[in-house]
């Protein structure tokens, strides 16, 4: 068996995950840094066919040093989807990303107590490895597949058992369902320098000898999850049509945006409110609030966008006078929100006013 083989039977077992069950996974790689590459590509593989996948990118172990590789902390649970669907996905690792820039070993060894601690409380054996400039990744595996509900309730449940010195350092961004997280045992490759991404605990693995049948996977029943049920209190509405038929412009409003949520408020809501419905700061900065708390009730788009950022975007639309795009000219100027837009939307919604 070549080299270049041992590799591909490694990333089939990181691929099938713990539990054994992953068939379809979403794959992410580039050609050098993620930041500047030009050659890159993200989609759902299917196991069977992930030695054919990846042979059109590279064909060595050789070559390996110039790639990137991701795979998603998630698996799909259908055949023929082209991307993620929420609906569709569980579970089989918990994901946790330490980094530091200006002191990686502090990241490198806060990830191993962290380790050593799961270790302990909970007997699972998590991987560690190395990213090789900031820090280091801990990955938990799972003994059996959850849903998107339970693998949060997991991480913020660990997250917050960790010290504050760890959390510190932890990036939360990484709780998102469609997550990618980089692939040990590859190379990490940024502005033309690679780092091997070892894996440091419980040992030093390689891809000869990688198994996730030697590792103590997490029972999700071991950890204590309080939920807490708050009854739904529906809010007084802020939003209202201006007079006439209503713009598509609500609708996606109320019904939020799983990715995008920047560009659709600089380049259509604020414009749209301030130059087109003449609403005051205060009402478009709440309308704002409204769609990103939309965003996140039904889509788990939650980063946080800060009300000064709106404010400055408000206050460019009014010495601008720009009423922001249409449908028609989205569609030529961001054709990738065009398409979030028309996903969210019902074909009446996007019926142009």
């Amino acid at each position: 068996m070549s080299r270049f083989e041992v590799f591909l039977s490694f990333l089939r077992e990181y691929f099938r995950g713990s539990t054994g069950q992953a068939e379809f996974r979403e794959i992410f790689i580039c050609k050098g840094d993620p930041a500047t590459a030009k050659v890159k590509d993200r989609g759902v593989v299917w196991l069977r066919g992930l030695d054919t996948y990846l042979s059109t990118f590279v064909k060595s172990t050789r070559g390996l040093r110039e790639w990137n590789f991701f795979m998603g902390v998630g698996f799909l649970t259908e055949p023929g989807l082209t991307s993620p669907v929420l609906e569709k996905m569980l579970y089989d690792r918990l994901a946790f990303d330490f980094d530091s820039e200006e002191d990686p070993d502090t990241a490198v060894s806060q990830a191993l107590s962290f380790a050593e601690y799961l270790n302990n409380k909970y007997s699972v054996t998590p991987i560690v490895f190395i990213t090789g400039f900031k820090g280091a990744h801990v990955v938990v595996p799972l003994s059996e597949p959850v849903d998107w509900e339970v693998y949060q309730l997991l991480w913020k449940k660990l997250y917050n058992e960790m010290t504050v010195d760890q959390r510190k350092l932890v990036d939360v961004n990484m709780l998102q369902w469609n997550r990618v997280d980089r692939v040990p045992l590859t190379y990490n490759i940024k502005e033309n320098n690679a780092r091997f991404c070892r894996i440091i605990y419980p040992r030093e693995f390689s891809w000869e000898d990688f198994s996730w049948a030697e590792l103590k996977p997490l029972d999700p029943e071991r950890v204590k999850i309080v939920k807490v049920v708050v009854p739904q209190v529906v809010k007084p509405r802020v939003i209202t049509a201006s007079a006439g038929k209503r713009s598509w412009v609500w609708n996606v409003v109320e019904k939020g945006l799983p990715d995008g949520r920047k560009r659709f408020i600089l380049h259509v809501l604020v414009p749209y409110l301030v130059n087109i419905n003449n609403k005051s700061e205060e009402e478009v900065l709440e309308i704002c609030r409204e769609f990103l708390d939309n965003s996140c009730r039904n889509h788990n788009n939650c980063s946080k966008v800060y009300d000064s950022w709106t404010r400055s975007v408000i206050k460019s639309a009014r010495v601008h006078g720009f009423k922001g795009f249409g449908l028609s000219k989205l569609k030529e100027k961001d054709p990738e929100l065009y398409t979030l837009i028309s996903e969210a939307l019902s074909a009446e919604a996007m019926h142009e006013h």
